[in-house]
């Protein structure tokens, strides 16, 4: 089996995962000047049914591993040696040990100055304690998102008082204001511009991959 691909998440989508909220992913395809998409020498037209296995993420059955901001262990003033509730590396190297937020050792470890916050990029693949299977890989335009599937990106459904559901992605201002939308389509649409809008904005309609995944 390859080795698990590294699939980097914004903080609120990596919580949506664990939640089990979100369930499907979607990026950008890169084509070349012709138009097709490839992978290890063969190319392939986005019509082709083919074309699914040049997604960079994998394909059906491969596996990812999800990092997350952390807490890297210092060692200061405990001398390279973390105490229990710490992950520590299958080496037990000193000073290379994380915990996470929502660690219980979290507190008691930062109030002794004993931890230095790391990104999520910066996250060993050791420490990751979320690993998906791709079950599904198509490609799509973006704007071709069924509301079940703005559902399964991890959009929330949220009763604010109105007399049918809305939706809303954490994090986004329409959720720190406490607005939101009528429709998970529109609500994934905002999102997306959120994070993508420079390059691949929702009104372009760029080509996406689109992948299904379970935790395991």
């Amino acid at each position: 089996m390859p080795t698990p691909r590294r699939l980097i998440l914004p903080s609120a989508d990596v919580a949506a995962v664990r939640a089990g909220a979100k369930t499907q992913h979607r990026v950008p395809v890169k084509r070349d000047a012709s138009g097709r998409v490839s992978l290890g020498g063969r190319n392939w037209h986005l019509d082709d049914p083919n074309a699914v296995l040049a997604c960079p993420l994998g394909k059906v059955g491969d596996l990812l591993w999800v990092p997350e901001n952390h807490w890297r262990f210092t060692g200061i003033p405990f001398k390279g040696l973390p105490w229990d509730g710490f992950v520590r590396s299958p080496q037990k190297e000193p000073y290379k040990a994380i915990c996470y937020d929502d660690s219980p050792v979290h507190r008691a470890a930062y109030d002794a100055c004993a931890i230095m916050r790391m990104s999520a990029a910066q996250m060993p693949a050791w420490a990751s304690r979320t690993t998906l299977e791709i079950t599904d890989v198509r490609v799509q335009k973006l704007q071709d998102i069924s509301e079940a599937d703005a559902v399964a990106e991890g959009c929330k459904i949220c009763d604010r008082g109105s007399s049918s559901p809305c939706y809303v992605f954490q994090g986004t201002e329409y959720d720190q204001s406490g607005l939101c939308h009528s429709s998970p389509v529109t609500a994934y649409g905002i999102y997306w511009d959120q994070l993508n809008a420079k390059r691949d904005p929702w009104d372009s309609n760029p080509f996406v991959w689109a992948i299904s995944f379970r935790r395991v």
